[in-house]
């Protein structure tokens, strides 16, 4: 969908408190502070010049917040962070309790992972401030999604910046070692551990544990689209 703009001469771009204001004014309840940030990094605002060598900015008229699903996300995770924020707990000590990895913890508290059945009893027990209609909204499967504006987080961009810069040799290695393939996002443990280092120093660990997917030799003999199904009675 092609955006909208509207020209504004010599007008500077909205603030945060602005951006947060009609957010706010079209949601039933408060933002988190996670989301609250996000709205300062919409991207840097394109600028022109106008009759006269004037600035003119261009404004969107539309913006990624705006949309019913990103805010009823957004109104999500807010509650979901509000119990867990309630409960006292760090998203580690509640995976302890929960059996599982401190990462696909923070996300289900994200709407980023899908809340299993054998997992809703203990959750409950763990964070009582979760409502019905909360368990009940994070047993759907998800919409999994980012704002791509989040790399602007310098703690994200970093990572995304270490992928990039190591990504060659991390592809080069598994290469040698494993064959042809990729390693998975979907069969993955992923967990945040933090270690001493040898000066007594604080550093972040973060796994990866992938499985890997060697990619096929696509023989047309195991291409089942091609196969016709025989019909009932027919061997």
């Amino acid at each position: 969908m092609q955006t909208q703009a509207r020209l504004v001469g010599r007008a500077r771009p909205p603030c945060m408190a602005t951006q947060v204001s009609a957010m706010r004014a079209s949601c039933a309840r408060p933002l988190h502070p996670m989301h609250t940030s996000q709205l300062a990094h919409r991207g840097p605002q394109r600028c022109q010049r106008g009759r006269g060598g004037r600035a003119m900015h261009i404004i969107p008229a539309s913006q990624p917040y705006k949309t019913p699903e990103y805010q009823s996300k957004c109104m999500l995770v807010h509650e979901l962070l509000s119990a867990k924020e309630a409960s006292g707990k760090t998203f580690s000590a509640i995976a302890q309790e929960l059996g599982l990895t401190n990462m696909y913890t923070a996300q289900l508290f994200y709407n980023q992972a899908q809340l299993k059945p054998s997992t809703e009893e203990a959750l409950r027990r763990v964070v009582p401030a979760l409502s019905d209609d909360n368990i009940a909204a994070m047993r759907r499967c998800p919409m999994r999604s980012f704002d791509p504006n989040i790399v602007q987080e310098p703690h994200i961009y970093r990572l995304t910046e270490a992928v990039m810069h190591y990504g060659e040799a991390i592809k080069a290695i598994m290469n040698e070692e494993l064959g042809d393939g990729i390693m998975s996002a979907i069969d993955m443990y992923s967990d945040v551990k933090i270690i001493k280092g040898v000066n007594g120093e604080d550093r972040v660990c973060v796994t990866l544990n992938g499985k890997f997917l060697p990619h096929v030799e696509q023989l047309e003999s195991n291409n089942t689209a091609h196969k016709v199904a025989p019909k009932e009675g027919q061997k």
